[in-house]
């Protein structure tokens, strides 16, 4: 990577070729830290642990279109027909620590074999793209431990509106996704791209602006049935940032999760 500038406690350094820095003096737990390389996000956090600390900054990648408009969508703005100020919403995550995420569909869902496969391809397809860090599977009973996101069919369900395909609705401690459920509005379909889509929400995805992509906020003739590699690249990103970042990348106001709500997020 290019040289990064810090800026430690108001004193500046250089990182070397490897991007490793080495500090003159110590640093008091909770100092200002800024970090600024050409080709990324100005990161903005603090000192929070002694010894070596980690920063892994948030690349700017022209040639395939990941920049700041493309990141404060995905990532910092809840996608809806009317949606908040661009990168206004703060980052939400999958729980750290979390290595195991559980879909558990209803019986009318497992007994229909097309829908059932959808969702475990749409599980296999998520679990590739994450590189495996947090494993998705599927099944009707309850697991004992890991993440559990409930999918239902149920066209009658209040946020089902007349264009509404599915929805996402996460239960969130502070800003950490803790579960949630997925509900498809149309009985009759089903694929396993709307599943993905879906389950790409309880990552901690938003909408993707790029209307063929798998997290298009509308689905349409020619949208990715995958993940591509602008979404991939986001998440991996996600998992090195605690929930509650803002855009572009300031964790300094984030608090230890504490109370519990829920956000919903309409797909059409």
């Amino acid at each position: 990577m290019a040289v990064a500038r810090l800026s430690v406690a108001g004193r500046q350094y250089e990182s070397d070729a490897s991007g490793q820095v080495a500090l003159t003096e110590p640093a008091a737990w909770g100092a200002l830290v800024d970090v600024v390389s050409p080709g990324y996000l100005d990161r903005q956090t603090l000192v929070r642990q002694e010894g070596g600390t980690r920063f892994v900054l948030w690349p700017i990648v022209p040639a395939i279109g990941f920049d700041e408009a493309y990141t404060s969508e995905l990532v910092y703005t809840v996608g809806s027909r009317n949606p908040p100020a661009t990168g206004s919403t703060p980052l939400r995550r999958i729980r750290p620590g979390t290595t195991q995420a559980f879909v558990l569909v209803t019986p009318e869902i497992w007994a229909d074999e097309r829908i059932r496969e959808a969702h475990e391809l749409a599980a296999a397809a998520l679990t590739t793209a994450n590189q495996g860090r947090i494993a998705y599977t599927v099944g009707v009973t309850r697991p004992a431990v890991g993440l559990v996101f409930e999918a239902r069919i149920d066209p009658g369900e209040p946020s089902c509106g007349e264009l509404t395909r599915a929805f996402a609705r996460l239960s969130l401690a502070g800003n950490d996704i803790v579960g949630g459920q997925i509900v498809y509005c149309l009985p009759n379909d089903v694929p396993s791209d709307t599943v993905a889509h879906e389950l790409g929400h309880t990552f901690g995805l938003y909408h993707s602006p790029q209307w063929r992509e798998l997290m298009a906020g509308i689905r349409q003739r020619g949208r990715a049935v995958d993940f591509g590699p602008r979404e991939t690249l986001a998440m991996s990103l996600l998992l090195e940032r605690r929930s509650g970042n803002r855009f572009p990348d300031n964790d300094r106001s984030v608090a230890a999760p504490s109370d519990a709500s829920t956000a919903t997020i309409l797909c059409y």
